[in-house]
């Protein structure tokens, strides 16, 4: 299934722009257009991602929860939003769901520079953001293109999941032994 509402790659997308991947047994993936955010994830009809119920899909602000795509910058930002443009910019649909012959399920999305990312962050750039759905696994294969000739530019671009958990002060992290890390929860009340 894909559904898209309007044309353009503006801050602005309709709440319906969707594009749904169904690899059947109940196994899908929903990915908003906003942001290319990824808003469902469901295994045996179970969801794995978590979506905060103050979520707003109004096509301007980032959507809070799911799989965001934080891009050129992650945290604050002196140029633009926290965390970049790409979680608040419409994306486009390069190649719609397809099936492999594996049977999992292949859809890509792109943005590249306009006068709205140029005003924040002046480079010319492609972004490529590929997702295949698998059985049990969710892979990304993510492309950042400089098509600038002359210029070179450095930037931050992560996944911000968000796993649905039962019981959130349960969770533990581990294995980060002799890694630099910041744990900003302090206390879950």
């Amino acid at each position: 299934m894909y559904s898209s509402g309007g044309g353009g790659n503006n801050m602005a997308a309709a709440p319906t722009s969707v594009v749904v991947l169904d690899r059947g047994n109940n196994t899908t993936c929903t990915i908003n257009l906003h942001g290319a955010t990824v808003v469902s994830w469901r295994v045996n009809n179970q969801e794995q991602l978590f979506v905060s119920k103050q979520a707003v899909f109004d096509g301007k602000k980032a959507i809070r929860g799911g799989i965001p795509f934080v891009f050129p910058q992650f945290g604050s930002w002196n140029y633009g939003p926290q965390h970049g443009f790409a979680r608040i910019i419409r994306w486009h649909v390069e190649k719609a769901p397809e099936r492999l012959p594996s049977g999992d399920i292949e859809a890509m999305f792109c943005i590249v520079d306009n006068e709205v990312t140029r005003s924040m962050w002046n480079f010319p750039f492609r972004l490529s953001y590929r997702l295949i759905l698998r059985e049990k696994e969710l892979h990304f294969n993510i492309g950042v293109y400089n098509v600038g000739k002359d210029v070179t530019f450095s930037f931050n671009l992560l996944l911000h999941t968000y796993f649905k958990v039962p019981d959130v002060r349960r969770c533990q992290i581990t294995g980060l032994q002799g890694c630099t890390f910041v744990d900003k929860v302090i206390s879950i009340s």
